[in-house]
């Protein structure tokens, strides 16, 4: 089953053209990776998907439903989530009152024992439980990534949205990151993932879509992308690095 559809999307800032006549789906449960040289429309999608930019022509389909007009947390209230580029958690305060700020969402709809319950779990699930009273500037910058991972899945989204998630990790950081997606794909998550590291995007995904100037280019299963003459071509052939 599709939970989302583009349909011919596209997005112009003035005489950019950042997003092209683009058409994909997201498939309930499975891991989509998004690569794509810099300036390929990746981000941009993510702004479309989630509302904080509106289309300039096509259509974005939640479980056949449109979601035009939609403000980003109203997208967020039906299911979809995203993490940023850059690390956003709040600085100065506990990993704990970071996770209770997070669940503004579920407070709405549902009771303070189950939000309590929810950010146990979370803690638990990302090894903060012992820590939960750490303040989130003092985390290395790994744990950080993970708190803002813990932050986006406080929503409860049924579908996460992940900007660039190991920029920046080094090789056992990138490692448990990678173990943190598995076992959230584990608790039913859809996922779509934007990573310019090829070896952690091409060992975790399903499917992959490949985007040059905002079109698609190919897509396929990682094995199929590898080989494929068209990604070497305007992605993989200019980066220098193993897949």
């Amino acid at each position: 089953m599709n939970l989302f559809e583009a349909r011919h999307l596209s997005k112009r800032f003035g005489g950019i053209q950042a997003i092209a006549d683009l058409s994909f789906e997201v498939r309930q449960g499975e891991f989509l990776g998004v690569i794509g040289p810099n300036g390929a429309g990746k981000t941009t999608l993510f702004n479309l998907i989630t509302g904080c930019a509106q289309p300039s022509g096509g259509q974005m389909l939640w479980k056949g439903q449109t979601l035009a007009g939609l403000r980003p947390d109203q997208i967020a209230r039906r299911g979809i989530v995203r993490t940023f580029q850059i690390t956003r958690v709040f600085p100065r305060l506990s990993i704990h009152r970071n996770l209770e700020i997070a669940h503004h969402l579920q407070r709405t709809r549902g009771n303070a024992a189950a939000v309590a319950r929810s950010i146990e779990s979370l803690l638990e699930f990302f090894g903060f439980a012992t820590r939960r009273e750490i303040i989130a500037d003092t985390l290395p910058y790994g744990d950080r990534k993970k708190l803002s991972v813990a932050l986006a899945l406080a929503a409860d989204p049924q579908l996460l949205l992940l900007d660039e998630p190991v920029a920046g990790l080094n090789e056992v950081e990138s490692a448990e990151m990678a173990d943190v997606l598995r076992r959230i794909k584990a608790r039913g998550v859809t996922q779509v993932l934007i990573e310019h590291d090829m070896k952690f995007l091409m060992g975790l995904c399903d499917r992959v879509l490949c985007l040059d100037f905002g079109t698609l280019v190919a897509q396929g299963s990682p094995q199929e992308m590898r080989l494929d003459a068209d990604v070497i071509r305007v992605y993989l052939g200019q980066e220098d690095q193993p897949c």
